[in-house]
């Protein structure tokens, strides 16, 4: 084969599999019958606090006398990362947590802002917060990195 007869063959090739790939829309929606924001307490936003932070154990959620659940977790950092190789890096994990609390039906009625929470190496760092709302029956903690 020539050099201009593999070319020609590699760009039909290409071209293919690029017109293959781009279908034009609209798409249906992928259904997940059981979403990890609706059967888990614990949803990691990001993948780094997924690999380094390792949940502990659930505080039983404490209803206080003015109606508001008080609700929490705790989590511990197992892992550093960052620098080369992870070695020498950092060792304490920097990142923002928000808790959504739910009613009975499954809907939102409450949710803190996005707090800064340091989780440092190898120590069992706890997550509390409470409801403004004394409707709520169930909540959710996500994690993030720091933004």
């Amino acid at each position: 084969m020539t050099v201009k007869t593999i070319t020609v063959l590699l760009s039909g090739i290409v071209a293919i599999a690029t017109l293959a790939g781009c279908g034009s829309g609209p798409y249906a929606p992928k259904h997940n019958p059981n979403p990890k924001q609706e059967t888990e307490r614990l949803i990691f936003i990001d993948k780094k606090p997924s690999k380094v932070l390792k949940f502990v154990r659930e505080v039983e959620p404490k209803r206080l006398p003015g109606g508001e659940l008080e609700v929490s977790m705790i989590l511990v950092n197992e892992k550093s990362y960052g620098g080369f190789l992870g070695l020498g890096g950092k060792r304490d994990i920097e990142c923002d947590v928000k808790v959504q609390f739910f009613d009975a039906t499954g809907k939102m009625v409450d949710q803190t802002t996005w707090k800064p929470k340091r989780f440092h190496r190898g120590m069992e760092e706890s997550i509390t917060d409470r409801s403004l709302s004394v409707d709520v029956v169930d909540y959710r903690v996500n994690v993030r990195m720091r933004q």
